[in-house]
């Protein structure tokens, strides 16, 4: 017995519409990082807003692009709005990890300690200890003002750490020194960090 059209066409259609699908996101994907790394920021923007976009491109991925245009554009305002609509969103364990943490640190740079310090649980429950504890300290260091972890990060910047690391160390000991009130091995320790970092801080 054959198959009838009516069962082949509907099933024909289905597969030319994911193949339309599939290749029109691998499109609009390369258009977006296309804009990105022209540092056409606002084109891209508008461009994640069209029709086309919203519905090739998930709303998770058009917010997060979105959210990184608005970082490299300095516009901290609309990046915090990004943010925050990011973080309502039903994400991928792995989607969810990586915005925890730029999440903290964006609000922590902003001065939004208070959204930082209600991560720190989230970030706790991830089971990376390392990452744990060096999310604790800054929030202690920053948003505390805490000078209590010097001879800790002290003795790790003398160990053998990654280069991005010597210069978190570096930061976050100017830091302690000036809430200490020393000045002066303050500067020295901002100085280490801007010498690491290639630039002033």
């Amino acid at each position: 017995m054959g198959i009838h059209l009516y069962v082949i066409i509907p099933f024909v259609v289905f597969l030319v519409f994911i193949a339309v699908l599939v290749g029109g996101r691998k499109l609009v994907m390369g258009y977006v990082g296309q804009l990105y790394d022209t540092e056409q920021y606002d084109e891209l923007v508008d461009f994640l807003d069209t029709a086309i976009a919203k519905f090739l491109y998930p709303r998770y991925n058009r917010t997060y692009a979105k959210f990184n245009a608005y970082l490299a554009m300095g516009d901290a305002e609309k990046c915090g709005r990004a943010l925050d609509e990011l973080l309502t969103m039903q994400t991928s364990g792995a989607q969810r990890r990586d915005l925890i943490v730029k999440a903290f640190e964006f609000y922590m740079n902003t001065g939004r300690y208070k959204d930082a310090k209600a991560l720190l649980p989230e970030i706790d429950s991830l089971g990376d200890e390392a990452l744990a504890r060096r999310t604790e300290l800054t929030y202690d260091v920053i948003a505390r003002k805490s000078y209590s972890h010097i001879a800790e990060m002290e003795e790790e910047i003398a160990g053998d750490v990654s280069h991005a690391r010597k210069i978190e160390l570096s930061y976050l000991l100017s830091l302690q020194y000036r809430n200490k009130g020393d000045e002066k091995t303050a500067d020295t320790w901002k100085a280490e960090a801007e010498k690491l970092l290639g630039m002033s801080l």
